[in-house]
């Protein structure tokens, strides 16, 4: 991994984000998930190289706070913006209980499984509609046959 440019985000240890990970601040990605976190990483690099100015991904729930690594829950900003945030949220600052964090995290799971359950059932739905209006197509083209011939 290449060293960030930036002398403060150097001394953050990469030991700590890591254990955090391990101990349950990931989800099992789907590849577009993980296209899509490439994608947010590859835009704060660009916008670091074009403007001069470090940017980072925020983890808009903070890993400390029980938010966990997932395209829903990041985004880009200025390294300045990310370093002052630091691990609060919603006014509190790393006074997060084991319990409240692992509640968050079976919230924000379930959240993104009904999203998920939703987008199948509307795939569904709209396959079905596709098919009758292919079925439909073709009982038409059979019946102009059939009249057709007389």
């Amino acid at each position: 991994m290449e060293k960030s440019s930036c002398p403060v985000c150097e001394k953050i240890s990469k030991s700590i984000r890591s254990a955090k990970i391990r101990n349950g601040n990931t989800l099992a990605l789907s590849a577009s998930e993980k296209n899509e976190l490439a994608a947010i990483y590859a835009e704060a690099k660009r916008l670091t190289l074009e403007t001069g100015v470090e940017h980072h991904v925020d983890h808009i729930r903070p890993l400390a706070a029980g938010g966990v690594h997932h395209p829903r829950n990041v985004r880009v900003v200025t390294a300045k913006e990310n370093l002052s945030k630091g691990s609060s949220h919603n006014g509190k600052r790393r006074k997060y209980s084991w319990r409240e964090k692992r509640d968050l995290r079976k919230q924000f799971v379930s959240d993104l499984e009904s999203e998920r359950v939703k987008s199948l059932r509307a795939a569904d739905r709209g396959l079905d509609r596709w098919s009758i209006a292919i079925l439909s197509l073709i009982g038409a083209i059979i019946i102009f046959a059939a009249f057709g011939s007389f």
